[in-house]
């Protein structure tokens, strides 16, 4: 399986996958450097606007990935939201990802 969810093993899409890593691994990804004491402040090259932060619940994310290198997402659904039901909570993660997703984004 080349991506997914994607099937498709045909030698067209393999040499574009083919070519899609290899461009994207040219390209170095920019540091992420995070500060948390004495206020917070994000940057992915250049800091992260304030109001790109829309959800408290995406920061605590970041700052748990960061100091625990990773996490699962019972992990993450047991930190932000212990006492709620798994089936509305798993809706609130998907969309604190992509909170988080958008924050770091670069403008």
């Amino acid at each position: 399986m080349l991506l997914a969810g994607h099937h498709d093993d045909s030698p067209a899409v393999r040499a574009r996958v083919a070519e899609t890593l290899s461009a994207a691994a040219a390209e170095p990804l920019p540091g992420l450097d995070l500060r948390c004491l004495g206020g917070y402040e994000v940057r992915v090259g250049a800091p992260v606007p304030p109001d790109r932060w829309t959800s408290l619940h995406a920061q605590l994310i970041l700052v748990y990935l960061v100091a625990n290198g990773g996490a699962t997402r019972d992990e993450l659904l047991d930190l932000l939201w212990p006492e709620d039901d798994v089936r509305r909570t798993e809706v609130r993660l998907r969309s604190t990802r992509r909170l988080l997703r958008h924050a770091l984004r670069p403008p």
